[in-house]
């Protein structure tokens, strides 16, 4: 008898751990009901992203999903056990944080292509997805939908880790850099191949865009060293946001980090740096001269700061 309940307690036990091996720690959530009105979510979610006129436009309106955006919702929910078993994976370079569980939801008005709410929401208006994208059955978009919840899921990693790690930004130049970490590596999530080197050398593409963007870089962190928090926000525009290729700190950041991927610890040193490893990161990608740029803004700032 006593064997026979040692045994059952051992069964329960492997049965337990591998129900929890396959609990599913990412759920994907529908933000449109069967009327047509968005969800109390997805008005939560949206209520923070727009002003006041807007949300009203949109918030009692009535638009089921089109053929086009049910298209991308079943992409997405299709994904879903992938992403879920890769998880544990993007919160490595994280350790401690442990990889958080997350709802996706889908709405169809007034959001942004990819965006989070909170550590453990990620939002999808399909509406936007249509719009840029195309199609959800072009080929194309099964990748371009898993950079996009990579890029996503890795700032609720990030919303976990600076909750003990927070970053300085008590200055528009700190603010500035502390944007460009959290974004660099979102973005470098959502690289195409079209990005990829070839035969360890930068590809076509992010030759010619580091060559506009850089001195770009380079002219914005010397202004911002020592802006007023009044000039800072006209001087960060498009510092990671707008057009993919002309996200003047964003952008580079993402390039430099995939220019080092071969390196498994390279996430895991960026991250620990904080927003200081924005410098030692572009240290090692810019000319000498460039370097020596950015060595004189980070001395600039610091005199900025003293005579304040």
């Amino acid at each position: 008898m006593r064997l026979r309940l040692v045994s059952a307690l051992i069964l329960n036990f492997f049965i337990t751990l591998s129900l929890l091996a396959s609990e599913s720690h990412l759920h994907v959530l529908r933000g449109v009901d069967d009327a047509g009105r968005a969800t109390q979510t997805w008005q939560e979610m949206i209520a923070k992203r727009l002003t006041p006129a807007q949300f009203h436009d949109v918030e009692s309106l009535a638009k089921p999903y089109t053929p086009a955006e049910s298209a991308w919702v079943r992409l997405v929910e299709s994904r879903q056990p992938v992403w879920d078993n890769e998880l544990s994976r993007l919160a490595v370079p994280f350790s401690p944080v442990t990889a958080p569980d997350a709802s996706i939801v889908l709405g169809n008005r007034g959001g942004e292509d990819a965006f989070t709410h909170d550590p453990h929401t990620i939002g999808f208006d399909v509406e936007r997805l249509n719009t840029l994208y195309g199609s959800a059955d072009l080929d194309t978009n099964s990748a371009l939908i898993d950079h996009l919840f990579h890029h996503e899921y890795t700032h609720l990693l990030q919303k976990a880790w600076v909750r003990d790690h927070p970053l300085l930004t008590e200055t528009p130049l700190h603010a500035a850099l502390a944007d460009m970490w959290l974004e660099g590596m979102g973005n470098y999530y959502s690289l195409s191949d079209a990005w990829e080197p070839a035969d360890g050398k930068p590809s076509t593409k992010a030759t010619q865009a580091l060559n506009v963007l850089i001195p770009r870089l380079v002219t914005r962190l010397a202004a911002l060293a020592c802006a007023s928090s009044e000039n800072a926000s006209q001087l960060s525009k498009n510092i990671s946001s707008g057009h993919f290729d002309q996200k003047w700190g964003a952008l580079p950041v993402a390039l430099w980090l995939q220019a080092e991927s071969n390196d498994p610890t390279h996430l895991r040193d960026f991250i620990l740096a904080g927003e200081e490893g924005v410098w030692t990161l572009a240290s090692r990608h810019v000319t000498p001269d460039v370097k020596a740029q950015l060595d004189e803004i980070r001395t600039l700032e610091k005199a900025c700061s003293t005579a304040k």
